[in-house]
Parts: C-alpha cells; sequence; structure tokens
C-alpha cells in the first residue's frame, strides 16, 4: 500500500485529523474525487500509524508489577503515555515498555543538513541517508523554524512547522525571506515508525537583498487645501 500510495497518502496526511469525526476521508475525498479508494488507504493507514506504536509486546509472562495485574487498563496503544503498548499479560492488557522498540525503523539523516541558495531565490536543502537499510519506503518529514533579528536566537524563535514530506533526500523551498534566521530538522519514517527528528541545523540567513516594494496603483486624492503665503501659492494633498 505505501509503495503504491505514497503520494497520494500525503494530502490527508498532512496534519493530524480528528479521525473518530471521520475527517481524514472528508478532507481527502474533495481534493481527490476520482480516488475514493486512495483515500480508504491512505486514511486507514494514518489509523493505523496513530493507534498502533512501534516494537513488540514482550512475552506474558515477562509482565511484573502493575503490568502483571489480572485488569483490562487499556484497549489500544494510544491509551498508554510515552512507548509504552498495550499488551497482553495472560489474563489481562496493561500498559508495557515494548522490545524491539527500533526494530526496522531507519536511521535518522548522519550528515549536518547542507544548504544552497539557488539563482532562482530558492533555498535547496540536501541530507544524506546512505546507511539507511529499510526493505519499506522511507519517507522524510522536515520541519523548520525562524526568528527576526540581527542575530539567530533560538529563544525567539516560531514553533516548529512541517514544510515538507518527500521521499527524496533533498528539498527545494520557495518561500524564503531574507531578515529571517532559519533552521531545519529532519525525520526518517516507514511502516514500522521514526527515530525522531535530528538536531536543529546550522542557522540559514538568506543572501539576497528584499524585494522593493511594487509602485503604488489607484491612487486618488481624497482632500485637498490651498493657502497663499508671501506671494507663494501652497497645495496640502491628501492621497489615499
Amino acid at each position: 500500500m505505501f509503495s503504491n500510495y505514497s503520494f497520494q497518502c500525503l494530502e490527508p496526511c498532512k496534519e493530524f485529523w480528528d479521525l473518530k469525526k471521520n475527517h481524514c476521508q472528508n478532507f481527502c475525498e474533495p481534493l481527490f474525487p476520482r480516488k475514493n479508494h486512495e483515500c480508504l488507504t491512505s486514511c486507514e493507514f494514518l489509523k493505523y500509524i496513530l493507534s498502533v506504536k512501534q516494537g513488540d509486546c514482550p512475552a506474558p509472562e515477562k509482565a511484573s508489577g502493575f503490568a502483571a495485574a489480572c485488569v483490562e487498563s487499556c484497549e489500544a496503544d494510544n491509551e498508554c503515555s510515552g512507548v509504552k503498548k498495550c499488551c497482553s499479560n495472560g489474563c489481562g492488557h496493561t500498559c508495557q515498555v515494548p522490545k524491539n522498540l527500533y526494530k526496522g525503523v531507519p536511521l535518522k539523516p548522519r550528515k549536518e543538513l547542507k544548504f544552497s541558495e539557488l539563482q532562482s531565490g530558492h533555498l535547496e536543502i540536501k541530507w544524506s541517508s546512505k546507511f539507511n537499510i529499510s526493505i519499506e519506503p522511507v519517507l522524510y518529514v522536515v520541519q523548520r523554524r525562524w526568528n527576526y533579528g540581527i542575530h539567530p536566537s533560538e529563544d525567539d524563535a516560531t514553533s516548529w512547522q512541517i514544510v515538507a514530506q518527500t521521499t527524496d533526500e533533498r528539498l527545494q523551498l520557495t518561500d524564503i525571506r531574507p531578515s529571517r534566521w532559519y533552521q531545519f530538522r529532519v525525520a526518517a519514517i516507514n511502516v514500522h515508525g521514526t527515530r525522531g527528528f535530528t538536531a536543529p541545523s546550522k542557522h540559514f540567513y538568506s543572501s539576497k537583498d528584499p524585494s522593493n516594494p511594487p509602485a503604488p496603483s489607484n491612487l486618488r486624492i481624497a482632500n485637498s487645501t490651498q493657502k497663499r503665503r508671501e506671494g507663494r501659492l501652497q497645495m496640502d494633498l491628501k492621497i489615499m
């Protein structure tokens, strides 16, 4: 599914929708009216990855303490805190620390992100994941934050925002603005899960000068006054 529909899956999966109210399909189907199957498959995949955490449940006989209690304290992984999964202990289900947490999960990109400012004004970002050995397709999620000012500042930066999801190890951004200090980070994700985001990149500051503002248009005179002073005519105009 993921290899066939990875790009269709990106649209409904860009944000975390309220799946209980079926918002995922309501969002997807108007965008892809002739791809109902892809929307259904994508939304089911999203439900799965949000409800089933990565890792394997330990053997029931390994449970100890409250995890071994004969109670039904959970029904699904998303009811458990942190990385814990809802696992059977032989006579009930409790939240337990999984084994093989990163089995099959792709590695984080290993090298520092590289920035290239193109003549077009676009910013190209590259990263390397050549050590990733994953049978399943790997999706890269790219986030950024930025701050104004003479110097870079993480304290004054915006919150992290997703700017792209791609299967390539490079990305071009067209909305980079002057006078901003940007930071980026990347997460590698497959059907088994993720190891999280890389450390924030070094700051990037565009070398491009701000564009000139457009020429005024649709001007009209809202008010005018005339005064004669010392033999000279003075006119005050209010332009809107």
